[in-house]
């Protein structure tokens, strides 16, 4: 089923993003449905922008960049950079559909909604802060990256998010 989705929001994201991201503030919902909607709208957002991981998950060195190492001979390397595989170079097309993946689940965080999440619906909070962190980060050097930037921060400037009583809320908005 998650699979089924991410596929789905890859394939058309300008119909499905927006009705995923509804579904993330619909109160017929229940708490794990809209946690799963929230992780397929980062998954696709990582798949569309082309990076290779998300940065929770990035690989480290392993055990085949020693054997190269161990090839070279009597060459001192003083670095581990030379022994990093870059990615190739891919286009970015989560950069033209950042703003309709953020605006559109930013929309439901509004003055009715905002005392709710940040009292009782705090996971759904921290988890919607920290999509909307990602979404700044896959648009790269789109130039709409400034526009999600600063109102991501508008969003998180109030006390209330910043110093808020649990902790999940205030890592996700660090």
């Amino acid at each position: 089923r998650h699979a089924g989705l991410l596929a789905l929001v890859c394939k058309d994201p300008k119909h499905v993003a927006p009705r995923l991201s509804q579904a993330v503030w619909d109160t017929n919902e229940r708490l794990g449905a809209k946690l799963d909607a929230l992780q397929v709208l980062s998954e696709a957002a990582f798949q569309l922008s082309a990076l290779p991981t998300p940065p929770e998950e990035a690989p480290s060195v392993s055990s085949s960049d020693a054997k190269a190492k161990e090839s070279v001979g009597k060459t001192r390397r003083w670095s581990r950079k030379s022994m990093i595989k870059r990615a190739e170079a891919k286009a970015n097309d989560f950069g033209p559909l950042a703003n309709l993946f953020f605006f559109s689940l930013l929309s439901g965080w509004d003055a009715r909604a905002a005392p709710r999440l940040l009292g009782s619906d705090f996971i759904l909070a921290g988890r919607v802060i920290a999509v909307l962190g990602c979404y700044v980060e896959c648009s790269g050097n789109s130039p709409v990256t400034r526009v999600l930037a600063k109102s991501l921060m508008q969003l998180l400037m109030p006390k209330t998010t910043c110093l808020h009583s649990e902790s999940y809320v205030r890592r996700c908005a660090q």
